[in-house]
């Protein structure tokens, strides 16, 4: 199998399980250094495990991306040496919803905080390791509810459209150090948060979560009919963070089996 990020190092946050550690893998795969972030110390240990079982040079970095003082420490001892090729800002929590009249701040603030903020954060402590050659990217993951109305998602989902708007300001602003900015947007993703939500909320209907999910894919119109795996997403991933993707920046690519239904 070729190897398409061999020699890079990525740097993958919300890294120890689903999307990220999906990521990883496939990084990991095509010969990428790998760095998983997350807070969850057991989480990153069995994580950075299952990579090196796989053969990939990994490693873990224990971080409250929401605790600016943690990260600024991070980068600090990190080193001047430090290079990171590639930045997947993934974290974040599973999707949030709140009635927009009525609800606290609390859950949006959060919620902002994780996803977007700790995009900006690590973005602003990482990019100035990255190399100007053309090589460098960030890939920024980003809800499809941030550009589909989803029921029950709207905490998420002005959260995912920050983050797609931050994509594009931030491609902008790399431009002259050549550092290439996109967005992943995952629809309905078979993660084993999901799977787990899904049992719970198919018991109480008297349905298997499977059963719970197809539903929840027919409600919503997925054109495909059923959920992603993990993977399907990280393909598109090493597919923007390859040589494959050099002439690509500034961009939001769905991944969402036809959810959304965009016109253009």
């Amino acid at each position: 199998m070729e190897q398409m990020l061999s020699g890079k190092h990525a740097v993958i946050t919300g890294g120890s399980k689903g999307i990220g550690l999906a990521i990883g893998e496939l990084f990991a795969d095509h010969g990428a250094e790998v760095t998983l972030v997350a807070r969850t110390a057991d989480d990153l240990d069995g994580a950075v495990e299952r990579l090196r079982e796989r053969g990939a040079t990994a490693d873990a970095i224990q971080l409250d991306i929401c605790d600016k003082a943690a990260v600024g420490e991070m980068v600090e001892g990190l080193g001047a040496d430090f290079r990171c090729d590639v930045l997947v800002n993934n974290a974040g929590p599973i999707l949030q919803g709140a009635p927009v009249l009525g609800s606290e701040d609390r859950k949006w603030l959060e919620t902002f905080d994780t996803k977007v903020m700790g995009a900006v954060r690590l973005s602003r402590a990482l990019a100035p390791s990255m190399p100007a050659d053309g090589s460098g990217r960030v890939i920024n993951v980003s809800g499809i509810s941030g550009r589909s109305l989803l029921p029950e998602a709207s905490a998420s989902g002005m959260s995912n459209a920050a983050v797609t708007a931050f994509t594009s300001y931030l491609a902008e602003e790399l431009k002259g150090k050549r550092i290439n900015v996109n967005c992943i947007s995952p629809g309905l993703i078979a993660t084993q948060a999901w799977i787990d939500r899904a049992e719970e909320r198919g018991a109480a209907l008297g349905i298997s979560g499977e059963a719970f999910m197809d539903r929840m894919a027919e409600d919503l119109g997925v054109h495909l009919a059923r959920w992603a795996e993990p993977r399907e997403v990280a393909s598109v991933a090493l597919f923007l963070a390859s040589d494959m993707g050099s002439y690509v920046t500034g961009q939001v690519i769905a991944v969402d089996g036809g959810l959304a239904n965009f016109v253009v």
